[in-house]
């Protein structure tokens, strides 16, 4: 008699996925309740992120690589680590949303469900070891997030943000399973360490020429995918209208998870599954992504009136660093992506927190964006303006913030790069730099209008809900720590890349 072979199963391993599906699940069935419209489902979804929060620390004590399925799902220390940044960012990103859902007419328990089942989605996807399961986890939390830009149905830039975000999303989604098909084509398999293996010696020309042109012309797509995933140019142009029409705590979480958990895939791509040959292949690609990023991200930037497409065209911008990081295929490289990514999640929710108190909400939707409606609140909300200046002043890049200090190991490690004779990294180390100093136009305009303009007409004091509050005072408060003691979250880092590396010779025998 056969016997049936069934994967092992850790169930501790799922612990912050299964924890983030039951809350979700529990929201659900609230919704259909009359505490709906209580705060139990703030105050559920705070326990729930906070129980998948304490539970991936759990998994960060047990080892250093951690399977389940087959190895179909992977909690190494790289997961975990993009994992708490995704955890983190909804959590402040539920804390930034109370007071937003109290003038939007938006259900906040069906929100908080959806918010949770985005970042479960986020988690299945930053530990996935199979391309199926990369798929599934970028569906789970693309569908969520596609229904949350639209989740304020009686608006309608709402509703024209979801369907841009849908269409063009779903254009790019298909970019990315094409690109699965012919990888798998290629190797006869969606295992990452099967791929792995037959992927280098392809690459290698030790196999059939046919195969090794699917197999590039795979990894082309899903790099295109995850670059629309990013908002790397020119794969950009879905970023200002749905960052302007989304609810504003929504667009955060966005900016930050979406674009995490795509660079994490994007890693393991070019330094973990495909090894040193892809990397020599595919880094003039990456070259080129990251210098059109920053040169279009910064120089659109500067002629913005909306605070919040300003911050879309500027995380255009930081897509552009962050490549920069990922080309460079180096241990340092690895280090200061997932060191910067950690300042770009504090700045991003608290730059996105501080707009979301500051706008207006009226029966036409979102209004007061314009960065003219910051004229004199240093003088109506000191605590506000001082907060909004921390996150411009670390988007910039200006010492003793974490914003300086990420800048500086990006920039460190393209000039190792360019010293060893790759002379592209030169050229993106300093337009990077010189894109910086532009950079700071846009954003000192901002506190530049919050000190020195006074208003067209005296405005109210902005009310702060203490939730709220708490999230942009941690922001800005773990800004200045990172930006102050580095070691260490980079040392962190760098045993992160330690470990992908050794996970790369295991897998390639």
């Amino acid at each position: 008699m056969n016997e049936i072979l069934t994967p092992a199963i850790d169930w501790a391993m799922l612990g912050p996925i299964l924890t983030l599906a039951v809350a979700a699940c529990v929201l659900l069935l609230v919704a259909s309740t009359p505490a709906r419209r209580g705060p139990l489902p703030f105050i559920l979804a705070l326990a729930g992120l906070g129980a998948a929060l304490g539970s991936l620390m759990a998994l960060w004590e047990r080892s250093v690589h951690q399977s389940a399925f087959g190895d179909m799902l992977v909690m190494d220390r790289a997961a975990l680590y993009m994992g708490g940044i995704v955890l983190l960012s909804a959590l402040l990103s539920v804390l930034l949303s109370r007071q937003y859902l109290e003038r939007a007419p938006a259900p906040a328990a069906e929100y908080y469900a959806l918010l949770l089942l985005a970042a479960m989605g986020m988690l299945v996807m930053a530990s996935s070891n199979n391309l199926l399961v990369i798929f599934m986890g970028l569906e789970i939390f693309s569908v969520a997030l596609y229904v949350l830009s639209g989740i304020t149905r009686d608006w309608l830039r709402s509703l024209e943000a979801a369907l841009k975000y849908f269409l063009l999303g779903a254009f790019s989604t298909g970019f990315i399973l094409y690109g699965m098909a012919f990888i798998y084509g290629a190797t006869g398999s969606l295992d990452l360490l099967a791929c792995c293996r037959r992927a280098r010696d392809l690459l290698a020309g030790q196999g059939d020429t046919g195969a090794a042109l699917l197999l590039l012309l795979g990894l082309a797509l899903m790099i295109a995918g995850l670059a629309f995933k990013v908002a790397a140019v020119p794969f950009h142009w879905w970023v200002p209208d749905v960052y302007e029409g989304s609810p504003t705590p929504v667009t955060a979480f966005m900016a930050v998870g979406t674009k995490g958990v795509a660079f994490l895939v994007l890693l393991r791509l070019v330094t973990t599954t495909f090894g040193d040959v892809l990397v020599s292949q595919w880094t003039m690609v990456l070259a080129i992504l990251a210098l059109l990023s920053m040169f279009v991200g910064n120089l659109v930037a500067l002629v913005q009136r909306n605070i919040k497409r300003m911050l879309a065209f500027s995380s255009v911008a930081h897509a552009g660093y962050l490549l920069i990081a990922v080309a460079a295929g180096t241990d340092l490289g690895t280090s200061a992506m997932l060191f910067y990514f950690a300042a770009y999640m504090l700045t991003t929710l608290g730059a996105f927190g501080v707009a979301s108190l500051v706008a207006e909400t009226t029966e036409r939707g979102d209004e007061g964006y314009g960065i003219e409606r910051y004229a004199g609140l240093s003088r109506s909300n000191p605590g506000l303006a001082l907060a909004m200046s921390i996150f411009m002043l670390s988007l910039t890049g200006v010492p003793p913030l974490a914003g300086f200090v990420g800048k500086y190991f990006i920039f460190q490690a393209a000039l190792q790069r360019g010293m060893e004779g790759s002379r592209i990294f030169l050229v993106l180390a300093v337009a990077g730099i010189l894109l910086s100093v532009v950079s700071a136009a846009y954003y000192l305009r901002v506190i530049i209008t919050m000190y020195m303009v006074n208003p067209e007409s005296e405005r109210p004091r902005v009310v702060t809900a203490p939730d709220a509050g708490f999230a942009i005072a941690v922001a800005a408060l773990g800004l200045f720590y990172l930006g102050l003691y580095p070691t260490a979250v980079y040392d962190m880092t760098r045993s992160l890349h330690t470990t992908l590396q050794a996970l790369a010779a295991i897998w390639l025998g």
